[in-house]
């Protein structure tokens, strides 16, 4: 099958949607399927081209407009357009930035939608967009042949919002196959290390982290492993606090570091507001850290599907609260890694190849 997958971010930018996509375009190259990527890219990361990526042929095109926030590369859509009849289906993904919109104007592809839906926007501003949006929104929904969540509780949240499509969704989670721990050599550190991962959004509400970072032991420090448009905002916040030599912004880091960061901590922490998967604790707990998380219907399905303790906290929680849930979590003793159920790349891509033929008939040359 020629598959085109369209996704607003992609290596090296660090992030679920990166690693979801990234991930899964190289497992159904595995299977045979012609691959092939289109993603943006910030005009402060230098000039986009075409690589290719682990059997994925990758085409960058350069954000032009919509700022850091909803950054959009016209060329992108137009170069789709120019190339459809050489695919078999397209795969878009992200509700919440406008590349799925553009796109879902072109009618020559069978398409299914990868919205990782949260509902509403992150910010006032953008919830105010989010106003305007969703009406324009819906005919993306209405274009898709079928629609692709990575768990029910995403599922959920579309079905709240757009009640029409549930004959369309499917249900598709991504892997989790956690890396021997042979294999994974914690970095050498001083001190207790609590660690924070994925795209700087304000919707992460890492600026918490920070605020009960400052009531914790001096011999506690923070790694923020991602990169986003709230890491100035956070710096500052650190500063301001007088935590900033307890805090390593290490920005975008490769898988390998990534999992090494895992193995290296003592506590892993997400109080988002919205997930879709929340994979990034899996991931740190089968390193061996403790679970300090938010209470939503994201990270409650992941630690019920692995069966993981986790500390939780409800959005109303202050952060003496947050604080006191870290301490606590320091305080058990660090295990070795988890065996958890394993879900390969090669799963996903089984799946998702089952999903593409469904929406373009059942066959494909």
């Amino acid at each position: 099958m020629r598959i085109l997958i369209a996704s607003p971010q992609y290596q090296p930018e660090l992030g679920g949607l990166t690693t979801l996509w990234s991930s899964a375009a190289t497992a159904l190259a595995l299977r045979g399927h012609e691959v092939t990527v289109v993603t943006q890219q910030a005009k402060k990361l230098g000039a986009a081209g075409t690589e290719k990526m682990s059997n994925v042929d990758v085409h960058r095109f350069t954000e032009r407009v919509g700022g850091e926030q909803f950054g959009y590369a016209p060329a992108l859509k137009h170069w789709v357009r120019a190339h459809s009849q050489d695919f078999d289906v397209l795969d878009v993904a992200s509700y919440h930035a406008p590349l799925a919109l553009a796109l879902s104007s072109l009618d020559a592809l069978p398409m299914v939608f990868s919205p990782a839906y949260h509902g509403g926007g992150h910010t006032r501003a953008a919830r105010a967009l989010h106003v305007v949006y969703r009406p324009l929104a819906n005919r993306i929904f209405t274009r898709a042949q079928l629609i692709h969540c990575l768990s029910q509780s995403e599922a959920d949240h579309v079905l709240t919002d757009h009640p029409d499509v549930r004959a369309k969704l499917r249900v598709v989670p991504p892997a989790f196959a956690p890396t021997s721990p042979e294999q994974v050599v914690p970095f050498d550190v001083s001190g207790r290390v609590l660690l924070v991962a994925g795209r700087l959004d304000p919707y992460k509400r890492v600026d918490f982290v920070l605020d009960a970072l400052a009531m914790l032991p001096t011999d506690v420090q923070l790694v923020i492993c991602g990169e986003g448009n709230a890491r100035e905002s956070l710096e500052h916040r650190a500063s301001s606090l007088g935590v900033s030599d307890r805090v390593a912004f290490a920005g975008y880091v490769s898988d390998t570091d990534l999992r090494r960061w895992q193995r290296t901590a003592d506590v892993a922490i997400s109080i988002s507001n919205h997930e879709s998967f929340g994979l990034v604790l899996a991931e740190a707990a089968a390193a061996g850290a403790q679970l300090v998380a938010s209470d939503i219907p994201a990270h409650r399905e992941v630690t019920q599907l692995f069966n993981l303790d986790a500390s939780f906290l409800s959005a109303k929680a202050s952060v003496a609260e947050l604080s006191r849930a870290i301490e606590q979590a320091l305080s058990i003793p660090r295990r070795g890694p988890m065996d958890l159920l394993e879900r390969t790349w090669l799963h996903v891509a089984a799946d998702l190849e089952d999903l593409y033929l469904e929406a373009v008939g059942g066959s494909t040359l």
